[in-house]
């Protein structure tokens, strides 16, 4: 059973017996999935799509994966595929150049022409005109055309703002949570740092994880270590900040949480539940400074450190700092 290889007690896996029981990279792979504090119970995801949902786009993307490795494909790169298939489907045109753009993706007009004489039948029966060939093959022309220049056009990206860190509103407090992975040593850090309406120090923290993991499966630790520690030193009412816009996203329910933290994000919204004033906010990383300082910190340390009401000398300065940010807006 899968529940003998957990540590209930500590949260996370039992490294001991997994080490026994698998080869040491199958271990290495069990201890790099991140566990939630709530142990939610099991469900059946799709392997193959981020948050574990199958939908028929994620069949069709499966279908042209197997089709590939059956023809001997010469692209063998499924990164640089899936990028490809995500920018294809991301572009800001009309949806028919989408699907157009789709079946040419083999650069055959064949693909094209098919679909144009279908588009062609329909308009007869309607009460069109019937194209010839030559007609047919200009106005694929003219969709080929349309795609590669809409393909081609610079993505417009909005301007990064320097922002800096903002105070709460009374009576609620600031909580800032960032992490680190640590690809080297096969480790990964997490840092939160909780904050009055004045921007003093009420508290901060560093935690070790010894796991590899990847950065989104560590900001979501993140989050839910922020979660905890807020709880242990008594606020009821704070602000949760962070600089990871797909965790922010998935705990405000506006996007689906990927399959890899979905049991964490599980815990941290039954976390806040537990508490009288919960908000969850995006902040880019100069607004997260002190997070991301005391998630590096974790370096020389190992387990956890935690500072209570005095601040630690290295933070002194970026405080200050927030401070007369704050002050001059």
């Amino acid at each position: 059973m899968v529940s003998h290889l957990v540590d209930y007690d500590n949260y996370c896996w039992n490294v001991d017996l997994l080490k026994r029981i698998f080869l040491p990279f199958e271990a290495e792979n069990i201890c790099g999935l991140p566990l939630s504090n709530r142990f939610p119970d099991d469900k059946l995801i799709c392997a193959e799509t981020s948050n574990g949902v199958f939908s028929v786009r994620s069949a069709y993307k499966i279908a042209m994966e197997l089709d590939k490795d059956a023809n001997n494909a010469s692209v063998s790169d499924g990164a640089s595929m899936r990028m490809f298939w995500r920018k294809l489907w991301k572009m800001q045109v009309p949806q028919k150049i989408r699907h157009f753009a789709r079946e040419g993706c083999t650069f055959r007009y064949g693909s094209f022409t098919g679909l144009d004489s279908m588009d062609n039948r329909n308009e007869v029966r309607h009460g069109g005109m019937r194209k010839n060939r030559r007609e047919l093959f200009l106005r694929c022309q003219h969709y080929m055309e349309e795609y590669w220049a809409a393909f081609i056009l610079p993505l417009k990206h909005p301007q990064s703002l320097d922002s800096k860190w903002s105070p709460p509103q009374l009576p609620f407090y600031k909580v800032n949570v960032n992490g680190a992975v640590f690809g080297k040593q096969k480790e990964a850090g997490v840092g939160v740092v909780i904050r009055d309406h004045e921007g003093n120090f009420i508290a901060g923290l560093s935690k070790k994880f010894k796991a590899p993991s990847g950065a989104t499966e560590v900001e979501a630790k993140a989050f839910e270590t922020g979660i905890t520690f807020a709880k242990e030193v008594g606020i009821q009412d704070f602000v949760l900040e962070g600089d990871s816009l797909t965790i922010v996203n998935a705990l405000c329910e506006k996007t689906s949480a990927p399959s890899s933290v979905a049991s964490l994000i599980y815990g941290i919204k039954a976390g806040s539940n537990e508490l009288r004033n919960v908000y969850f906010f995006h902040v880019c990383r100069s607004e997260n400074l002190l997070a991301h300082l005391l998630a590096k910190f974790v370096v020389g340390i190992s387990d956890y450190f935690a500072w209570i009401e005095e601040c630690p000398c290295f933070l002194e300065q970026a405080i200050i700092q927030d401070v007369f940010s704050a002050l001059i807006k």
